[in-house]
């Protein structure tokens, strides 16, 4: 005997069923005791539903979800304004410095200047080497990927399909436990850095 869904017996509760649906349900109801232990429950569930207080929901409240989930990029006139901003900061603290300390302002800016330039020459010169570094890298993985496959394939025909599924098997393991013992370890790290 199959046993009435909640969301039927709410419907039940709420009177909301066509009446030849409810009587069949009652007819259940009077030789089912689990669904009349459903029943109760859904019922003083209703009641203490009822007896809440409504709750007002402010009227921006979507504009206001939505902006956080989705929020709006600053405008190129907000961004002009920070920069204004950043720029008559560096200005008057250069001011500052040069009245504080009696230094000369061409010789302040002259040096701004050089350090400036230096400082984009060393990051542009690693940038290059990183690039290099970086497509030296590919190049090598491709080239050991390609010996592998052709070492693959010389192997393919000397072992049997059964090796390679054991080998396989064995090296997940292997990442595995190599991949668990470094967490514990790492956690192990943590908690004694922690106390």
């Amino acid at each position: 005997m199959s046993h009435l869904r909640p969301d039927e017996i709410d419907l039940l509760l709420e009177g909301t069923l066509e009446p030849d649906e409810a009587a069949r349900m009652e007819v259940h109801l009077a030789s089912c005791p689990a669904c009349r232990a459903v029943r109760v429950e859904r019922q003083a569930f209703l009641v203490a539903i009822s007896g809440l207080p409504d709750l007002e929901v402010p009227a921006d409240l979507t504009a206001r979800i939505m902006a956080r989930v989705f929020p709006e990029k600053p405008s190129l006139a907000s961004r002009l304004v920070a920069f204004a901003a950043g720029s008559s900061i560096l200005v008057f603290a250069g001011l500052a410095y040069v009245l504080a300390t009696g230094a000369d302002l061409p010789g302040l800016l002259l040096g701004a200047g050089k350090a400036s330039w230096s400082a984009i020459q060393s990051f542009s010169l690693s940038f290059i080497k990183g690039l290099k570094l970086l497509a030296l890298f590919f190049d090598l993985t491709a080239r050991f990927t390609a010996d592998l496959g052709k070492a693959g394939g010389r192997l393919g025909h000397m072992i049997r399909p059964e090796i390679y599924a054991a080998t396989l098997v064995v090296a997940v393991a292997a990442v595995v436990i190599a991949y668990l013992g470094y967490r514990r370890n790492f956690a192990h790290r943590e908690n004694s850095h922690d106390a």
